[in-house]
């Protein structure tokens, strides 16, 4: 007898049309359907460090740029940043103090006379809250005003007006000298003052002296602890803004 034929296997039919056919291992291709790859897993772990370099490297974009912001000055930044004019002169305790000596230290110059009736008590009153708020940063930091009435201006006079502000050494210094030591000085750092006109006697003579006005310009610098002048600052400035600024320099 012939070997009978053996009987071809029907594909199943749907309402959707005829089944596709099966693999051996009885899973069903479809055109639309794909098989899923043996190596998923170690698609996975690629995927996986990837996306973390991906997230390393943004971090570590985003803490250069917040470095870089917070370096940023926030008062008015003088871009030739010119060297410092040196001086020397004696402070209130009769001590010398000469610019070039500072450096390595971020100095905040500035020019006041005790009997100023507003922008000067402003200025010493920002500073000295300032250097209380220096912390470790304030022995990196020297305060310096320089006298811009001579006259008046007295060794004990601004002692006073320093316990006033609160403004305490060692790296505070009000500087004074004489007309004919103090003109260079003003003139280097563009500042003007009618102190050679003012009349009157000086306070040490006087009881109760009244307020002499003496016209000057009212600005705040600071140098760099390469001596270079970097920022202006008005009077109208604000501690944490002078803080800022100050720590800024003192990184870089």
């Amino acid at each position: 007898m012939p070997a009978p034929i053996p009987r071809q296997r029907q594909p199943t039919r749907s309402r959707h049309g005829p089944s596709a056919p099966t693999d051996g291992d009885g899973t069903t291709d479809t055109p639309h359907s794909h098989r899923l790859p043996a190596n998923l897993p170690v698609l996975h772990v690629v995927a996986l460090v990837s996306g973390l370099l991906a997230l390393a490297l943004g971090l570590a974009a985003l803490g250069v740029g917040l470095h870089q912001r917070s370096n940023q000055l926030v008062g008015t930044v003088l871009q030739d940043a010119s060297a410092a004019p040196d001086f020397a002169l004696r402070d209130q305790n009769g001590e010398r103090v000469q610019l070039s000596a500072l450096r390595g230290k971020v100095v905040a110059l500035t020019f006041l006379y005790v009997n100023c009736p507003d922008v000067c008590p402003l200025i010493a009153a920002k500073l000295g809250q300032a250097q209380h708020q220096l912390g470790a940063d304030n022995s990196k930091v020297v305060l310096l005003a320089v006298t811009v009435d001579p006259e008046h201006d007295t060794p004990d006079a601004v002692r006073q007006f320093s316990s006033q502000h609160q403004l305490q050494v060692p790296n505070w210094h009000y500087l004074l000298g004489s007309l004919a030591e103090l003109q260079p000085v003003w003139k280097s750092y563009y500042v003007g003052s009618d102190a050679a006109e003012v009349p009157g006697a000086p306070a040490a003579k006087v009881s109760t002296p009244g307020p002499i006005v003496v016209g000057h310009t009212a600005i705040v610098y600071l140098i760099d602890p390469r001596q270079r002048i970097r920022v202006a600052l008005d009077a109208d400035f604000a501690v944490p803004d002078f803080l800022h600024d100050l720590r800024a320099l003192l990184g870089g």
